[in-house]
């Protein structure tokens, strides 16, 4: 049976102005602690764009909904998704949506859940601002939906692709790292690989991949990286950043840190929980990777500066204990520092402020007149194609936010290298998701371990065909060397005994005269004598 929990309904009222139709907000979230989600940064969004734009946000409506994530809701689980379908459908009654201007915000994989559904009959705009797949780009099964997520799992794989394609590389191998994980892990680290490996698949047999799956908690990466070597130089693991130093730690171990081999690595976003890429931790495995670190790369999304936001993530943290009751797991939660640094919550705010500005810009009251759409009723579609091809600069962030013609967020991906001597990582390349080529950063210099670019593949790869293959050439060039020594002592051989025939034949008849008695009676040589 499913469990759903509705925690509470917040109104929030502006009298300043009566206008016909107010906005509705939804909010819908999967999570075992409520408030450990993304919701607070919504909530804070939301209370400050209202200020800002009283007009435009004039008696709206704001619903938290929250479904308990259990063994039956789990997020893109079966039970997940009937529980979010249900949900949405008690939001039409007769086939008619109760509410005219509903906007209903996903922060925590809403839309996965709905990739299972085309939502073309659920009319009401759908506003994601979680990781994402470029699947929701697809306007006929999704008119309505609009994502600011930057954690877009295709285009890290296409960035992948692109790079692979700079070096002249034709080989990969890609290893996915979960096994023991919990299911959240896991079903992030699938979802990251499946991204890849889609966009690896559709350039075959340009370049060609060897995917690889296991558990990094069970020894798993000496195993996979040792098949990895008999495959290709360039690998590619598919894990949270909490295990890949672990990795790291095994590429060391198995003396792959001589330059000849290339490792990248996705960073999606910062979440809490799942660690960031750093690798020094002042442990004997620093040594270990410190070598390896040279030829390491990892695809990012757009950098954030912590250190200028972070009036916003306090005020978000502070959001948070709200929703929090204190037991001694979630009071460990709000004490925890790290929860102020969180992408997706960070995301969902920019997505408010966009939201305020969009609609703002178009409802704005001009010589006293209505606003341009607020004075009717809006559909989803309708709405979802005011945000299309816009870019609004974000004042709280300072940098733009940006949706493509497909109603998914323009973002730049990073291609960054650890610099041993900045000890940071430092970007090398950008990857632009609108015109999706990839491109050196003006001033910036890839260095290579070897001094220049490896090759993904040597002569010779796999170390006992190596062998084999050794084994044969030596062969074909002792018989090839044998029978040619034979053919010349056969020849030498002829030579000699023609010459020897030669010889004899004319030293038959080349006689001294001396020797010759004429005979008397007959003129004729009676004897010959040598």
């Amino acid at each position: 049976m499913t469990l759903l929990i509705p925690i509470s309904i917040v109104y929030f009222a502006f009298l300043h102005r009566e206008v016909c139709c107010h906005l509705n907000f939804i909010s819908m979230s999967i999570q075992l602690v409520p408030g450990t989600s993304y919701v607070p940064a919504v909530e804070v969004g939301l209370q400050r764009f209202s200020r800002l734009y009283p007009e435009l946000f004039a008696n709206f409506t704001y619903t938290q909904i929250f479904i308990r994530d259990v063994e039956l809701n789990t997020t893109c689980g079966v039970g997940g998704r009937q529980a979010v379908v249900d949900h949405l459908t008690r939001l039409y009654v007769d086939g008619e949506l109760q509410k005219p201007n509903t906007i209903l915000i996903a922060p925590l994989t809403i839309s996965f859940c709905l990739l299972h559904r085309p939502s073309a009959e659920l009319d009401f705009l759908m506003l994601d601002c979680a990781p994402a797949d470029n699947a929701l780009s697809n306007r006929r099964r999704f008119p309505t939906l609009v994502s600011f997520s930057y954690a877009d799992v295709s285009v890290h794989g296409a960035v992948f692709v692109a790079a692979m394609r700079h070096f002249g590389w034709k080989t990969a191998v890609i290893i996915s790292g979960f096994g023991s994980m919990n299911r959240t892990d896991s079903g992030k680290v699938l979802t990251m690989t499946s991204g890849v490996v889609a966009e690896l698949t559709r350039v075959i047999p340009e370049i060609n991949f060897l995917a690889l799956n296991t558990d990094p908690k069970k020894g798993g990466w000496h195993t996979a990286l040792r098949e990895a070597q008999t495959y290709s130089r360039i690998i590619l693991v598919c894990t949270i950043p909490l295990a890949v130093r672990s990795f790291l730690v095994a590429a060391g171990e198995l003396g792959m840190s001589d330059g000849n081999y290339v490792f990248f690595s996705f960073f999606n976003m910062r979440i809490p929980r799942e660690g960031t890429m750093e690798w020094e931790f002042g442990d004997k495995s620093d040594e270990v990777i410190r070598p390896v670190i040279p030829s390491f790369f990892v695809i990012s999304s757009p950098s954030m500066d912590w250190t200028k936001i972070s009036n916003i993530t306090k005020e978000i943290a502070e959001r948070r204990k709200v929703w929090i009751t204190r037991t001694p797991e979630q009071q460990a939660v709000i004490e925890n520092p790290e929860w102020e640094f969180n992408e997706i919550a960070t995301t969902c705010f920019e997505m408010t402020e966009m939201i305020s500005k969009v609609l703002h810009s178009f409802s704005e009251i001009t010589s006293g007149s209505s606003p341009k759409i607020f004075n009717r009723t809006a559909l989803g579609r309708e709405m979802a194609q005011l945000f299309y091809n816009q870019s609004v600069h974000g004042d709280v962030f300072g940098r733009d936010i940006s949706i493509s013609s497909t109603g998914m967020r323009r973002f730049v991906v990073e291609v960054q290298q650890y610099n041993l001597t900045l000890k940071r990582y430092k970007k090398v390349m950008v990857f632009d998701t609108d015109d999706r080529q990839i491109q050196l950063v003006p001033g910036a210099e890839i260095v290579w371990k070897g001094g220049q670019i490896p090759a993904d593949r040597p002569q010779c790869l796999n170390e006992k065909a190596c062998i084999l293959d050794s084994s044969l050439k030596e062969q074909i060039r002792t018989t090839w060397v044998s029978s040619v020594i034979a053919i010349l002592t056969t020849l030498c051989g002829l030579a000699l005994l023609i010459k020897k025939y030669r010889a004899f034949h004319l030293s038959a008849w080349m006689l001294d005269g001396a020797f010759l008695v004429p005979s008397s009676a007959k003129r004729r040589f009676s004897s010959v004598r040598r």
